[in-house]
C-alpha cells in the first residue's frame, strides 16, 4: 500500500458492545493493524473539530475486552488529510451528528485524499418501512455523498452490489469499483459448546424437546410475526417448538405482546432476550432447524452461523439469503406462513432427507475473519 490508511473508528470505540457492525469494524481492524504498517486509528473529537490519533495498542486492547484506557497519540485536522491519504470508513457513520459525509467527503475530495466505504446495505433505501425514520433520514446523505465522492465501494455481498450499481446507473453517475468481501466468522468450536455459562431457563427451553429456532435482534425487518403466523397456521400441530432469541429492538411492542399473551408462550414457545455468546452457540447447537424469514439484509449472518453448528436453515426466498445460503439450505416464499410449515413438515416427514440435508451441511465452508481480512487488504492493495 503506497498511501496512508485512515480508519475512522469513531462510533465503535464509543460504544459498549460488539455486535452488528461494530464487530465487523472490531474484528476487520485488528487484522489489518496486524498485517500492515501504514495504517492510522481516528476517533473524531466534537469539541475541537477534529481527530484524535489512537494508539493502536490501546485500541487492541479494547477490542478484546481487556479494562484499559483509550491512549491518544497525536491528532489530525481534517484540512491535513491529503492526496498521500485514503480515508476508509466501515462503521455506521450515518449516524455522526457532528461530521456528516455529505459534509466531509467533498472536502476531503478537494484536498486529494481518495476516499472508500464498506457498505453494509442500502436497506433505507430499498426497503425504508423496515427501518427508523431518523435512520432513512440520516442514510440517504450518507449514501447520496458515497456515490458522489467515493473512489471505491466495499460490499458484503453480490446482492448489495448489484443494488449499489442500480442506483449508480439510475443517478446518472459512473459507477466506481466495488468489491465484494464477504463477512466472516470466528465462532467457538461445536466441539468446545457446553451447558456452562448458559442460563437456566436456556436449559429448560432446550429440554422441552426439539425445536425451531429464530436468531436476531427483534425488529420489523426481520419478520418474527412471520414464524409466529405459521406457529398458528399448522407449526403448532408439529412435534417442534419454538424459541426465539434476541435483543428486543425498535417498533416491536405489538409483537412483543402479542408473543408474551400467546397461550403457548413459555410452554411450547419461548424466548431469550439478549443471549449470552455462550446461551447462542448453546440454541444453535441444540436446535432442530434455524429459522429465517427476514424481509431484506445486507449479508444474513444468522444463515453462516446455523451452519457452522450443522444446523438446517429455512430461509426466505431473496436473493441475498440465496447467495449466502446456496444450495446447502431451503427456501420459502413471504407470501404465505404456510409454505414454511409444508416445508418444516416435509422433513419431519422423511428422517432421511433430514439427516441427508445436514450431511451436506458438513462441506459448508464459513470465511474465517483472517481470510476475509486477506481479502480486504487485496482489494486496498489494488486501490492504494
Amino acid at each position: 500500500m503506497v498511501r496512508r490508511l485512515l480508519i475512522d473508528v469513531t462510533d465503535t470505540v464509543a460504544v459498549s458492545f460488539t455486535s452488528g457492525i461494530q464487530r465487523v469494524v472490531k474484528e476487520l481492524t485488528l487484522r489489518l493493524l496486524e498485517q500492515t504498517n501504514n495504517i492510522v486509528l481516528l476517533s473524531f473529537d466534537e469539541k475541537r473539530k477534529r481527530y484524535n490519533i489512537l494508539n493502536p495498542t490501546s485500541f487492541r486492547a479494547k477490542m478484546l475486552g481487556q479494562k484499559s484506557k483509550l491512549q491518544i497519540s497525536g491528532t489530525l485536522s481534517i484540512n491535513a488529510i491529503g492526496s498521500s491519504d485514503c480515508f476508509l470508513d466501515m462503521d455506521s457513520v450515518w449516524n455522526s451528528y457532528f461530521l456528516r459525509r455529505q459534509h466531509l467527503y467533498p472536502q476531503l475530495k478537494s484536498q486529494g485524499a481518495k476516499i472508500g466505504t464498506l457498505v453494509h446495505d442500502v436497506i433505507p433505501v430499498t426497503h425504508p418501512q423496515y427501518c427508523h425514520q431518523d435512520t432513512v433520514f440520516h442514510f440517504l446523505p450518507y449514501l447520496a455523498a458515497v456515490l458522489q465522492y467515493d473512489d471505491f465501494i466495499i460490499v458484503t455481498t453480490q446482492a448489495t452490489k448489484d443494488q449499489i450499481h442500480n442506483l449508480f446507473i439510475s443517478c446518472s453517475i459512473e459507477p466506481v469499483p466495488i468489491y465484494v468481501v464477504p463477512l466472516g466468522s470466528n465462532f467457538q468450536p461445536v466441539s468446545k459448546i457446553t451447558s456452562h455459562n448458559v442460563g437456566n431457563n436456556v436449559k429448560r427451553f432446550v429440554q422441552s424437546g426439539s425445536y425451531l429456532m429464530m436468531m436476531g435482534t427483534l425488529e420489523p425487518r426481520k419478520n418474527h410475526r412471520f414464524l409466529l403466523d405459521a406457529w398458528d397456521e399448522g407449526l403448532n400441530k408439529t412435534p417442534l417448538n419454538i424459541v426465539i432469541a434476541g435483543r428486543i429492538g425498535w417498533n416491536i411492542e405489538d409483537f412483543v405482546e402479542r408473543l408474551k399473551k400467546h397461550s403457548d408462550f413459555d410452554k411450547r414457545i419461548f424466548f431469550v432476550e439478549g443471549p449470552s455468546d455462550s446461551e447462542v452457540g448453546y440454541l444453535y447447537q441444540n436446535a432442530y432447524a434455524v429459522v429465517f424469514p427476514t424481509f431484506e439484509e445486507g449479508f444474513g449472518l444468522p444463515i453462516i452461523e446455523a451452519f457452522h453448528y450443522g444446523r438446517p436453515v429455512f430461509a426466505s426466498d431473496i436473493p441475498v439469503c440465496r447467495e449466502v445460503g446456496g444450495k446447502y439450505a431451503e427456501y420459502f416464499s413471504l407470501n404465505s406462513p404456510k409454505e414454511l410449515v409444508s416445508l418444516v413438515k416435509k422433513y419431519l416427514d422423511s428422517p432421511k432427507n433430514y439427516e441427508k440435508m445436514k450431511q451436506q451441511i458438513q462441506c459448508y465452508h464459513a470465511l474465517s475473519w483472517d481470510e476475509v481480512a486477506n481479502m480486504l487488504i487485496e482489494c486496498l492493495t489494488t486501490e492504494l
